[in-house]
């Protein structure tokens, strides 16, 4: 039998089909890329709906709000895991411990490092100064993603209240509804190489205490805290 005779490819004909790959490459990577993104968002929105959930478990068997979300574990929340949001990545440059594992920031949004609301809500093993309010047995938990806005610690833009003291009274003149309890940060976009961020997208996920639904905010100075 005659074998028959194969062609094989020219350069030009290998050069076009890899010229058509890369264009289509280049229509369905920012579409990947969106998908990526809110399966993270999505993932996150999850974790918050499931700390409420503790949150009022744990509020069954005591009489107020817990001051840290540490608290719930292992009791009401049984994996560290639930700590971490899908999009967390740290951005604290250089000084360890603080580049070294996701959730090392807390809860603070990565463009206001300096505020002392972070300060004072930080759920990380390197919150030394309310260690007293977080677990009991220390070190359990030493990562979290998440602003909890219920927290025991004192309120640096409420001088005298703690800040579960200042969300109470929030509620209570706003009747609960949108006031948040719990918050992630970390889906917020930076505008181009820069450190600042696009306000006008609804990227900053929320809880509210009051209707317990997921709801999503921008991070701008007047409008991130409501």
């Amino acid at each position: 039998m005659k074998s028959r005779n194969r062609k094989a490819f020219t350069l030009v004909e290998l050069l076009t089909v890899i010229a058509i790959i890369g264009i289509l490459a280049a229509f369905l990577l920012p579409t990947l890329r969106t998908a990526k993104h809110k399966a993270k968002m999505a993932k996150c929105a999850n974790n918050l709906l499931q700390f409420i959930h503790a949150i009022d478990q744990f509020k069954i068997e005591n009489p107020d709000y817990p001051d840290f979300l540490s608290n719930l574990y292992p009791s009401y929340i049984e994996s560290q895991e639930m700590y971490i949001c899908p999009g967390d990545y740290c951005t604290q440059g250089d000084n360890s411990p603080y580049n070294s594992h996701a959730g090392a920031d807390g809860g603070k949004p990565w463009w206001e490092p300096d505020r002392l609301e972070y300060t004072e809500t930080d759920d990380t093993k390197h919150n030394t100064r309310y260690s007293m309010l977080r677990n009991s047995d220390r070190g359990k938990i030493d990562y979290c993603s998440y602003l909890y806005e219920f927290c025991g610690a004192p309120c640096s833009w409420k001088p005298g209240y703690t800040w579960k003291e200042a969300r109470k009274e929030d509620m209570a003149k706003e009747g609960g509804g949108r006031v948040p309890i719990v918050r992630c940060f970390w889906h917020q976009k930076r505008k181009g190489a820069s450190d600042s961020y696009e306000a006008d997208i609804k990227n900053v996920i929320n809880v509210g205490v009051g209707h317990r639904n997921v709801y999503y905010s921008d991070a701008s100075s007047q409008g991130w805290q409501k």
